[in-house]
């Protein structure tokens, strides 16, 4: 064999490269071409292409004969992919691509481009069993509008066995209907509708089953392309009956919470007409000369008509903040004022239970909270009369109020039964009574959800904290304003806040409590000293067993004083307290040193180091109280 310029060229190509005479039979090949087709290059000369091919296989091309009476001068021409066979009986798949040279080219006629396509194959193997496994069913439709391969879910989705599914002619006959339950005719359906457009369609269709159900499918068909000019369909099937079924359900039960909102709002305009007529006439007995068993006769309409009224405003005002129709205006709130108030009209109820209600708030008449004074007192009215309500005979009501960090802080503690964890995700919900109806309270069970609504209507964030057997605390913050400037458009201050530390802040509420911090290894140190000032109260106390962590909460919680053991696993109490009296977030926080180490040498030592008190063990409680008290007065 001559081996030109042109061979000499071609032989070290990345790919395989036969050079063909006009017959279409080989004349010389590569070495890759060689060691694809695993051929000596002189078993290759003189073949025809069609002779190295599977007859039988499934080859894409659709012509395996080549012929220069079929191209063009320097135009390629895609073969498509074709199986070739090696003499060990194995085989390869080779991408195809013809073009014809200039007829002065020697022999040479036509060059063949034959790219390995083993690696493509094995991915598209893979793909086809990822395919197999997908809940979407999956069905690739030939041009000639037969179905060339599906996955399971297809065929259980169709409600067609698999080799039935195979092979369909035409358009897919598999019955389906539309949105209103009519027949979809085939060619009216994606499959056919990107046959024919090459544009990719979408529809929701179902398909009948035996027991009479409709199992509802997203239909999705797309074109794809092949190289040799070919047009395929690939179209998926996803099962959407469970969303359209929920999607349904969620439609009713709109519909009948829009059905009630309505009921409600009519009825409740619709009761106020004959409560006038009973409120006025009532009025007016109380204005004649009546016997007095007339006239508590009377007292007691008047009392039941107006709670009456009350709970009729609760129902509209509810339903006026669920359509967004309840507007609120805010503005500065004197809060002292606001707390006295409510505080006097529910303190003969709170006399008619023997429940002594008590009001903690700083006595400053400039704290201010950014509220709607209206819906502010109706907030406080109802949290109240709820923790007169459910207490016990004797019991206690703490009102507190505090401005913390720019916040309006209140909290509502009772001494009353308690409510059991799996009951306070509902506490806030319309129309809850929970143990009302067993205990004889009467209510409608709106006050709470009304509140939360409120509350959050002035941009605010309510919660409760409780334990069985001792109490609840309810608590609302709200946004701290100065006098005689009032802000109606005021941005939301919960955003960052997460439900733990708006609860944290809640807590901090309830009376001049103060934060104490104690860096001590020994858990049965920190134990008892946790035991000493939660029975003496007044403290709350955050703990740390290292000294690195005792900085660092010393930092984030600012304490009112903090306690340090001077032998700590990473470190010294000398060296914590040069650290605390350098950051300045915590250099005038008093530390007080409580120490086994009673040296009198030490203790001079640390006092004129800057330590505020030196306290040594074994503890002796009064000292320490002293010692909390002189040096741990309360700070924001």
């Amino acid at each position: 064999m001559v081996v030109g310029p042109l061979e000499q060229a071609l032989d070290y190509a990345p790919t395989g490269i036969a050079l063909l005479t006009g017959d279409g039979c080989i004349r010389w090949a590569n070495r890759r071409l060689c060691r694809m087709l695993r051929r000596d290059a002189d078993d290759l000369v003189g073949l025809a292409l069609s002779e190295l091919t599977d007859p039988n296989g499934p080859n894409d091309s659709t012509d395996r004969e080549v012929s220069a009476d079929q191209l063009e001068i320097g135009q390629m021409s895609d073969r498509g992919r074709l199986r070739f066979l090696r003499p060990d009986g194995t085989s390869v798949w080779g991408g195809l691509a013809l073009s014809r040279l200039p007829d002065e080219v020697s022999e040479t006629v036509m060059v063949a481009q034959i790219n390995d396509l083993s690696a493509l194959m094995r991915a598209e193997e893979q793909l086809g069993m990822v395919v197999q496994g997908l809940d979407d069913g999956i069905v690739t439709f030939d041009p000639h509008g037969r179905v060339a391969s599906s996955n399971p879910a297809a065929s259980r989705l169709l409600g067609i066995v698999a080799t039935e599914l195979l092979g369909e002619v035409s358009q897919p006959d598999w019955a389906m209907i539309d949105e209103d339950g009519e027949p979809v005719a085939p060619q009216g359906r994606p499959e056919a509708m990107v046959a024919r457009t090459g544009e990719p369609a979408h529809q929701s269709l179902g398909v009948p089953l035996d027991d009479d159900t409709v199992r509802w499918l997203q239909v999705s068909a797309h074109p794809i392309e092949r190289p040799n000019g070919e047009r395929w369909v690939v179209a998926s099937y996803r099962d959407v009956s469970e969303h359209r079924r929920v999607e349904a359900e969620l439609a009713v039960s709109l519909a009948a919470d829009r059905a009630k909102s309505e009921f409600l709002s009519r009825m409740s305009h619709e009761l106020r007409t004959p409560l006038n007529v009973v409120l006025g006439y009532a009025q007016l007995l109380q204005m004649d000369d009546l016997a007095p068993t007339h006239r508590d006769s009377v007292d007691q309409i008047l009392t039941a008509g107006r709670h009456l009224l009350e709970l009729v405003e609760e129902v509209l005002d509810l339903e006026r903040i669920k359509r967004g129709r309840l507007e609120v205006v805010l503005q500065p709130v004197p809060l002292l004022d606001a707390l006295r108030e409510v505080l006097e009209l529910v303190q003969p109820l709170a006399d008619a239970s023997i429940v002594t209600v008590e009001l903690r708030a700083g006595t400053e008449p400039e704290i201010m909270a950014v509220a709607d004074a209206v819906r502010l007192r109706q907030v406080l009215l109802n949290l109240l009369t709820n923790a007169i309500k459910y207490n016990r005979r004797g019991g206690r009501v703490t009102l507190a109020g505090r401005e913390i960090g720019g916040m309006i802080v209140v909290r509502v503690r009772d001494t009353g039964r308690g409510i059991a964890p799996d009951q306070l995700t509902r506490i806030f919900l319309p129309f809850e009574r929970l143990e009302a109806d067993a205990l004889g309270i009467d209510g409608a069970g709106v006050g709470l959800a009304l509140s939360k609504r409120l509350v959050e209507a002035m941009g605010g964030q309510i919660g409760v904290e409780s334990t069985l057997g001792v109490g609840s605390t309810f608590w609302f913050i709200v946004r701290a304003g100065v006098a005689g400037k009032a802000d109606p458009n005021p941005p939301p201050i919960f955003e960052p806040l997460s439900p733990s530390a708006a609860a944290d802040l809640a807590r901090r509420a309830d009376g001049p409590r103060r934060r104490l911090l104690y860096i001590e290894d020994n858990t049965a140190s920190r134990t008892l000293l946790e035991q000493l000032v939660a029975h003496r109260g007044g403290f709350d106390v955050v703990a740390a067993g290292t000294a690195a962590e005792g900085l660092q909460l010393a930092r984030e919680t600012a304490p009112d004083t903090i306690l340090v053991d001077l032998h700590l696993p990473d470190a010294s109490g000398e060296d914590l307290l040069r650290e605390l009296q350098a950051d300045p977030n915590t250099a005038s926080t008093p530390v007080v040193v409580l120490t086994a180490d009673a040296t009198p040498a030490r203790r001079n030592a640390l006092l004129e180091m800057g330590a505020a008190a030196y306290l040594t063990k074994p503890l002796d409680a009064a000292a320490l109280f002293v010692t909390l008290e002189t040096f741990g007065q309360a700070r924001e």
